[in-house]
């Protein structure tokens, strides 16, 4: 299972729905609307961010803060709101307002629950990436839990399940690629 995949199972399981549910006092159904919503347009965006090398720098620098050891089910119960808050706005820039619009229409939750679910959610997501870049990276024994922008390719393609060409290795070096690759290779998805 990709990363996507992953982190949708851990943040949609009834236990971390429960944490939220407790903290919003929403029903665990309608924080699992959002979340199966918000998980994949916050990874698309982090993947967005991570294709400059400023966005690359910023994305890899959060991931290392981000580097909590407990269960999701803690992370959610004990979530800094206001670290998320500035984590989703960091992700979202200038669409925070139009893609928390969005995602009330669609779950039918009110812009200021879904602020304040993604804000729950956004530190325990940002540790979720940084696990698995940190696990990736100590897989093809290279120093971890140091993220660099010269990770080699090896990591890349190990997380796609194919080998990666000489050609595609020498892309993966260029600086402003390889968080996004990173981020693309966690999620088992390609550009």
């Amino acid at each position: 299972m990709n990363l996507l995949g992953l982190l949708l199972k851990a943040m949609t399981a009834k236990t971390a729905l429960e944490q939220i549910a407790k903290k919003t006092g929403l029903s665990e159904k309608q924080i699992k609307t959002l979340m199966t919503l918000a998980i994949p347009i916050l990874i698309k965006y982090l993947t967005k961010n991570a294709s400059s090398g400023d966005g690359a720098s910023s994305l890899l620098n959060a991931l290392t803060q981000h580097t909590s050891k407990k269960d999701m089910d803690s992370q959610l119960k004990e979530a800094d709101e206001v670290d998320g808050g500035k984590i989703i706005s960091h992700i979202l820039g200038k669409k925070k307002k139009e893609v928390t619009q969005n995602l009330s229409s669609q779950s039918g939750l009110s812009a200021e629950q879904v602020s304040q679910i993604l804000a729950i959610m956004a530190p325990a997501l940002l540790t979720g990436v940084s696990e698995a870049a940190s696990n990736t990276t100590a897989a093809q024994g290279t120093a971890a839990p140091t993220l660099s922008l010269g990770s080699t390719p090896g990591i890349f393609s190990a997380l796609l399940g194919t080998a990666a060409s000489s050609q595609q290795a020498q892309e993966e070096q260029n600086s402003a690629t390889n968080g996004m690759a990173l981020l693309q290779a966690l999620l088992g998805a390609r550009k």
